[in-house]
Parts: C-alpha cells; structure tokens; sequence
C-alpha cells in the first residue's frame, strides 16, 4: 500500500480514489414478489408491483381484507373495487336492488322482483310482457258482450242467440211444448202457442168441452170459451259460451 492515504469505497465503485463504477445487478437475490418487477437502481432496487398488490416487496394483495358483501373483489393497482351480484349495488355490494322500482307493468298488473329483472302478473283479462294487452281488445262477438278472462275470453250472448261468437239465431220453437195440433210462433223472448179450434191453455192443452155442461146434447167445441186467453211462453235461451 502506498503511504498517504487511502479510499473506504461506496458499494458498487472501486479505484485507488473509488473513482470506478463497478458493474452489478442489484437485483440478483432480489425479494420481488407475486409478479412483480424488479427495477437496479444505483443503489439498491425497487420492486414495481404487479396490478392489485402492493407493499415494498408487492407481497399485499389488494383484495386481502375485501369489504365486498354480495359481490366479487376485483384488485386495482391502488386499492380494488367490488363487483356486485345481480341484485346487489353500492360501494360493498350490501345495497339489495328493488327491481320494481320504475317497472312498466300497466292494467293493475303486480310487479315481482326477481333475481335479475322483474315480471308483471297481469289482472284477469290482460295478457302480454307488460299486461298491457285486453283480451276483448279484438274480439268476434257478434251479438253478445266480451267478458275478458285470465286467459282468452267469453262471449255472453244477447237474448236470441247462442254459439261461440253470440253468431246463431235461437230457434225459440225448438222443443216447444205446444200440444193438440197447435202451432208454435217464435217470439224475441220465448214463444206461443197459437190453439187449433177447441182448445186453449198455455200449451193449447185444454179442450173447451173438457168440463162442458150440455145435459141432453152433444158439445161442440169452438175456437175460442168464454174466457179463452193467449197465454207468452217465456224460454230462456240455452247458449253455450266456451
């Protein structure tokens, strides 16, 4: 050694005056973690993390200690943020969502919540994804009043007629109960027996001499007795609404 003097060099220099830098990798035997990458630096290294971890080394997972409730967390290079389930909000996912707030159901329809999205249960006679749809908006009734049902409709018939549609005439004299040759006379309502000579009654089923007093003669019926009287037979109208 020289006599005078001598240099204690800094790490990584060298030389009689620590003038010479000295090549290393300060990042061999680095403590770089979870992906991170280590960065030499003159002196010493920095670890520049991957995203979501942090600390010197990158060793903290951002999502370690999560607030996340309802909802997954995802890790940010700084902090991290929750992803919520279908029906969950907020910063934590802890806010549950009601569906039905500002829901499109009409017609006094009932809103159900669901997971995800909602659905109308519509009143009798609505049908359609938002109840918003009448039944008898275009029915065939022809002589009758639609009456709208949970599904489809009905068609209530006006007197004298019946059918599917309210689109057949009723024939009130089918099955009619006049009797000894009497003739039946349709009517809007119903219907009436028109007697043959000799007979009266509602159903022409009375002979005018059933209880005569001819005591030494023969009786002879005539058109009309003394109290002889037309008599409405009322039918109602057997319809089938299907």
């Amino acid at each position: 050694m020289t006599a005078g003097y001598r240099c204690d060099c800094k790490f990584g220099y060298t030389g009689r005056n620590c003038e010479i830098k000295v090549k290393t990798n300060n990042c061999e035997n680095h403590q770089c973690s979870l992906g991170s990458t280590c960065v030499a630096l003159s002196v010493g290294y920095r670890c520049d993390c991957s995203p979501g971890y942090t600390g010197t080394y990158c060793s903290t997972n951002n999502c370690a200690n999560n607030q996340c409730v309802f909802g997954t967390c995802v890790a940010l290079s700084v902090g991290y943020r929750c992803e919520c389930r279908a029906g969950y909000s907020g910063t934590y996912c802890n806010t549950r969502i009601n569906n039905c707030d500002n829901n499109q159901c009409t017609s006094g329809s009932t809103c159900v919540a669901l997971t995800s999205g909602y659905r109308c249960n519509c009143s009798p006679g609505y049908t359609g994804t938002y109840c918003s749809t009448n039944n008898c908006a275009n029915n065939p009734c022809v002589f009758g009043t639609c009456v709208a049902l949970s599904v489809g409709y009905r068609c209530e018939c006006n007197t004298g007629y019946n059918g599917i549609y309210c689109n057949t005439p009723i024939n009130k004299c089918d099955n009619n109960q006049c009797k000894s040759g009497s003739t039946c006379v349709a009517l809007t309502s119903g219907y009436r027996c028109d007697c043959g000579p000799g007979y009266t009654g509602t159903y022409c089923s009375t002979s005018n001499c059933a209880n005569n007093q001819c005591v030494f003669g023969t009786c002879v019926a005539l058109a009309f007795s003394t109290d002889a009287s037309v008599t409405l037979v009322t039918v109602e109208p057997i319809a089938t609404l299907e």
